[in-house]
């Protein structure tokens, strides 16, 4: 008896996933147009159900608050709802003269990589094909060859992009809930959980990573990886003895989709962890880490040295020499691309240039310049929300570092740093090796997402709790360039406004920015006077 009511309590449990499965399923096999729509049904139907059922394991085995379930099901559904509607909508308000955009593709890597997954699967070959060589169409062979396998598993006759669309979906809402979970833990001192929470709900709702988890792109997995290593330092933290097999988890996903970022979410651990003020040290752990920094970095080397230009050289030698030709590159493709950007070489001279690069690159999407893009209607709502999420994460993320430099904010404040140092760093070599590209280079920055996530929610509720108005005022100093250089971008539209030279553009946007920050202290000084 006892295990016939076990059965009636699992099915009961498991029956409105499958009810949605069902249903979701059908929809899908619908929207893709193709033939065999019944075995399109199930297919969409089986993926969906394990999806679900594994996001409903997870989120009760991580004790998930009810509105933490409602933002990690809300993640889900709006990264399917919206890759499944781009694929819909980008052959008809894309670009007409790109294959990508009118295959239903928002990146042309995702278009090189989908197709050549269903050729790969179409050929025959072993699916560790993608990831022999130098392969062109996938680096690192990860997402080439999952995606393979999903039309081989599920949809043998037909290519139905929308089903890795799912997996990728339920990847970015796994993440959620696993930063939720790591902060929660981490974080004792914040009792009401609202670090941990603003952080997820940064997560979940970020443009870039909510674009990212709707397209055929690896990073959504990426970011699962990194989050899982993340979750099991805090297991380490715990002492809980699982740390280990999270560790492994996240690691082997990283090898798997993207091998450099092994070898960089290692470092930053091993720094997290001898920052750690109640580590217990461990030779043991020591030699984990170590040996794991030597594995991801091995494989990073081992993955570079198979592209053409990278050859030959030392393992130092290759990385540097990967991110000199790809900060050469990308150069000169930002070159011809963006007026912006050649005006302000001009401006700067060739000395000047990587500066330039990195403070352009730092700002993309420029906001301002995305407002008045005169693209599609679609992509400039999509470059907008892109910008816009940038701009408002990134004040968040400068104001959370410079309070940690500061005595008063002690709690994990060198580990705070350390992130704080980390994502700087990473978001100048994204920068640089993406140059002033609007697409590849906030795709690489947002790879650190969940440590920037975490750093701009601590941010906001110190700054709430401690009521300083300066996480406010780095806002209206980014409201101030938006401000002043969306006037100089629709005056190259429009002779309606004057069309100022950069020279004086910038020089005016520094001047209102010192001025403002000069009339901040002023205020600050005179209220500290009135109240002494």
């Amino acid at each position: 008896m006892p295990q016939k009511h076990q059965v009636v309590r699992s099915l009961t449990w498991s029956a409105p996933y499958l009810i949605i499965s069902v249903l979701v399923g059908f929809l899908l096999a619908v929207i893709d147009g193709k033939r065999g729509w019944v075995g399109g049904w199930l297919a969409y139907s089986l993926l969906l159900l394990g999806c679900l059922l594994l996001l409903a394991g997870s989120l009760g085995g991580q004790k998930a608050e009810r509105k933490v379930s409602w933002l990690v099901w809300g993640a889900f559904g709006l990264r399917l709802a919206l890759g499944t509607a781009l694929m819909a909508l980008l052959p008809v308000f894309g670009y007409a003269d790109s294959d990508a955009s009118q295959a239903g593709y928002l990146y042309e890597d995702a278009w090189v990589r989908d197709t050549s997954a269903w050729q790969l699967h179409r050929s025959g070959q072993s699916l560790t094909a993608a990831f022999e060589g130098s392969n062109v169409r996938d680096q690192y062979g990860g997402m080439l060859a999952f995606s393979a396998a999903t039309y081989r598993l599920l949809s043998p006759n037909y290519h139905r992009p929308l089903l890795v669309l799912i997996w990728l979906a339920m990847a970015g809402a796994m993440a959620v809930l696993f930063l939720w979970r790591t902060l929660r833990d981490w974080l004792p001192e914040d009792p009401p959980g609202a670090v941990a929470w603003l952080a997820a709900l940064i997560f979940a709702l970020y443009p870039e990573a909510v674009l990212l988890g709707s397209s055929h792109m690896r990073e959504s997995v990426v970011l699962l990886g990194i989050t899982l290593v993340f979750f099991a330092f805090t297991r380490l933290s715990l002492q809980r003895s699982t740390w280990i097999l999270w560790y492994a988890l996240g690691i082997m996903i990283l090898l798997i989709f993207q091998v450099p970022m092994a070898f960089v979410v290692v470092v930053v651990t091993i720094g997290l962890w001898l920052l750690d003020a109640h580590r217990l040290f461990s030779w043991r752990n020591l030699a984990w880490f170590g040996g794991m920094a030597l594995a991801a970095g091995f494989g990073a080397v081992l993955t570079w040295r198979s592209l053409p230009s990278l050859a030959q050289g030392h393992p130092m030698q290759v990385a540097l020499d990967w991110l000199r030709y790809n900060f050469g590159f990308q150069t000169h493709l930002s070159e011809r691309a963006s007026g912006m950007l050649q005006s302000l070489l001009n401006l700067a001279g060739e000395r000047l240039t990587l500066p330039v690069i990195l403070v352009y690159g730092v700002a993309q999407p420029v906001l301002p310049a995305t407002l008045i893009d005169p693209a599609a209607r679609l992509w400039r709502v999509l470059n907008t929300l892109r910008a816009a999420g940038w701009y408002i994460l990134l004040p968040m993320l400068g104001y959370a570092c410079l309070v940690s430099l500061t005595p008063a904010a002690q709690t994990r404040r060198w580990q705070r740093i350390w992130l704080g140092l980390g994502c700087l760093v990473w978001i100048l070599v994204a920068a640089a090796n993406a140059g002033g590209d609007q697409w590849d280079n906030p795709r690489y920055r947002t790879l650190f997402l969940p440590w920037m996530a975490f750093l701009a929610a601590w941010g906001w509720q110190w700054a709430r709790q401690k009521r300083d108005p300066w996480l406010w005022r780095l806002g209206a100093l980014a409201g101030i360039f938006v401000f002043l250089f969306l006037e100089w971008y629709i005056s190259r539209y429009s002779s309606a406004f004057p069309h100022l030279g950069l020279s004086v553009m910038i020089g005016l946007t520094a001047a209102s920015c010192l001025l403002f920050l000069a009339g901040c202290l002023v205020w600050d000084w005179l209220k500290r006077k009135k109240h002494v």
